[in-house]
């Protein structure tokens, strides 16, 4: 009896013959269309006769070794994208716009209340005892009183005037430097870092020799990469 490991590794086994055999019957132009499209993003012009050139195992074992390929063609289109070569401090830096600052929240406003009755007042209630005011005093004495009280703020105000300014304002205008704020550096437009990216895979997709490479590059990263606005919340 045929366990069901021994069926699917005959059922394997027998796909595997089966294309080999079809592989076998294939022109030589139609196993080089049939690389070029597994193995790359699509033929361009000039690839098939590239391969047909050179062979198939050639073209293959090149693909095999990105790095000693040359890749000038595509360098040159990748320097008119300036964030590739821009580092991420210096990408966060010019390219995140400032965060909004919260509004402060309304709050309710507290009644005022009135000022606590010292002992002495109730003291003095209790008792009956009027306590002089300004309503109270005659006319002559509230006289004085605001004439006193206008005095000693007059003499607060010189008196205050003199501790900020010994020398004279000018003096003193002339002493401080004038210092302006310095204005806030211009944020860039952060989808331009987007863009270029998106830009630099179909550059490298169209126009770049390590075609089997960049296949394996686009594969992983559609495997692992994040929306590019996640966090922009």
């Amino acid at each position: 009896m045929i366990s069901s490991g021994q069926f699917f590794f005959i059922a394997i086994q027998t796909k595997a013959e089966d294309a080999k055999a079809k592989h076998r019957g294939l022109s030589n132009d139609q196993k080089i269309t049939q690389l070029l499209t597994r193995l790359t993003f699509g033929i361009r012009p000039g690839d098939f006769e590239y391969v047909k050139a050179i062979g198939i195992n050639e073209f293959i074992a090149q693909q095999l070794n990105p790095e000693s390929m040359k890749d000038s063609g595509l360098d040159e289109r990748l320097r008119t994208l300036p964030t590739l070569t821009i580092g991420t401090p210096e990408l966060i830096e010019q390219y995140t716009p400032p965060k909004a600052t919260p509004s402060p929240s309304p709050q309710a406003s507290m009644p005022v209340l009135p000022p606590p009755a010292t002992a002495g007042t109730l003291v003095a209630e209790q008792k009956g005892i009027v306590t002089p005011t300004l309503n109270t005093l005659g006319a002559g004495q509230q006289m004085k009183l605001e004439k006193t009280e206008s005095q000693d703020s007059m003499m607060r105000n010189q008196v205050t005037v003199q501790a900020m300014n010994p020398a004279g304002g000018e003096a003193m205008k002339d002493s401080q430097p004038s210092t302006k704020p310095l204005p806030p550096k211009p944020v860039k437009n952060p989808q331009l870092v987007v863009t270029e990216l998106q830009r630099a895979a179909l550059l490298r997709a169209v126009y770049s020799e390590r075609q089997l490479f960049e296949v394996m590059v686009n594969f992983w990263e559609n495997h692992f990469s994040t929306f590019a606005n996640k966090d922009a919340d």
